[in-house]
């Protein structure tokens, strides 16, 4: 009611409610007109996704289109009103000359602008191109938009990480935006980690000492749908099958120690306990968010493989093997960090629609 009485901020936060609603079918495009609506009145965060709505939300390596440059304005606009995220997407397609002129100069004073918003993941990235000179006054225009700039950020590819157990990387699943969008939408909303314990029952133990926010219904929104999405479609495991996605972030010296994400058989039977709804944890997903940080690794203890996290990477392992089995060897370790902050996503996947 208060968004068709015309109160900006209500159509924003319904058009995140409606866009980011888990179900079979995306409904991105029925959020189209409540974004449109804020967009027109000011509403810079709304810019921001509905520009990724126009062309973000076909994931990294999508050709430039009509709708690259339509996205490029709204972002202009919601840069200049200090959008940290409509910022940060400027950098990268600066960047990479996506509908831009190639200029990692201007890419790295757009993600230092981004930085000083206080967007999280923009300093790592500027820092990443420190080799470019800066280009304080070479903030872009609207008439620098063109379909004669090319450029594609990274395509995401394949990589096999083990056998035994079944590891794979999916190497920039993820966008630097995506993965800044996620770290901001659960950054005041983090609470202490718990683990689940002996009973099935949910509780806090000094072997996980990370914090975490569970991206539940009311705080999704578009980016976060369409990363979901693209994670259930490469894991070729329908999407209901997913628990909703964990935000995690391990300050100096916290850690996840040893542990299994699958339900122990000998302390569950089919269907009791956490097993109830969805039956067993026979996968899991860790996007890595960020990467400027020491220590940090996911370890697998029992196999001799240490993961080095990289930015926008989605690691899958398989918990359980072809006879559906639970695999021992998927023993891991989130190694404490040493310097820095590092920044997760978790997605655990079930072997039956999970219970939302």
């Amino acid at each position: 009611q208060a968004a068709e009485a015309g109160d900006v901020e209500a159509a924003w936060w319904l058009a995140c409610y409606i866009a980011g609603q888990r179900s079979d079918a995306p409904h991105h495009q029925e959020a189209r007109p409540l974004l449109e609506r804020a967009a027109a009145a000011g509403h810079a965060r709304a810019m921001t996704q509905l520009a990724y709505l126009l062309d973000g939300i076909r994931g990294p390596g999508a050709p430039v289109q009509q709708e690259t440059i339509d996205a490029g304005r709204w972002l202009l606009k919601a840069a200049q009103a200090g959008d940290g995220g409509a910022l940060l997407a400027l950098a990268e397609w600066s960047v990479f000359g996506r509908g831009l002129p190639p200029d990692p100069g201007r890419g790295r004073m757009l993600a230092e602008a981004a930085e000083r918003q206080g967007w999280e993941v923009a300093g790592e990235y500027a820092r990443s191109l420190s080799g470019a000179e800066a280009r304080p006054t070479a903030f872009p225009t609207p008439g620098e938009l063109s379909l004669d700039h090319g450029g594609t950020l990274p395509a995401p590819r394949l990589e096999v990480g083990s056998w035994s157990p079944r590891v794979v990387y999916m190497h920039d699943l993820l966008t630097t935006f995506e993965c800044a969008e996620i770290c901001n939408a659960a950054r005041e909303h983090l609470m202490p980690s718990f683990i689940v314990d002996q009973d099935g029952r949910h509780s806090m133990n000094d072997i996980r000492t990370s914090h975490e926010f569970r991206l539940r219904p009311a705080f999704r929104n578009l980016v976060i749908d369409a990363v979901e999405r693209r994670m259930a479609d490469w894991s070729h495991f329908p999407m209901a099958h997913g628990e909703l996605p964990l935000v995690l972030r391990y300050e100096h010296a916290q850690s996840f120690e040893q542990h299994f994400d699958y339900f122990i058989p000998e302390r569950f039977g089919r269907g009791e306990g956490p097993m109830a709804e969805g039956g067993q944890r026979v996968a899991t997903q860790l996007v890595y968010l960020n990467e400027s940080f020491e220590g940090g690794e996911t370890r697998f203890d029992r196999a001799g493989l240490v993961v080095t996290p990289r930015r926008g990477m989605c690691m899958m392992f398989h918990n359980v093997g072809p006879d559906h089995n639970v695999d021992p060897l998927t023993r891991h370790t989130g190694v404490a960090v040493q310097q820095g902050v590092k920044w997760l996503l978790s997605r655990w996947i079930r072997e039956l629609p999970a219970d939302q």
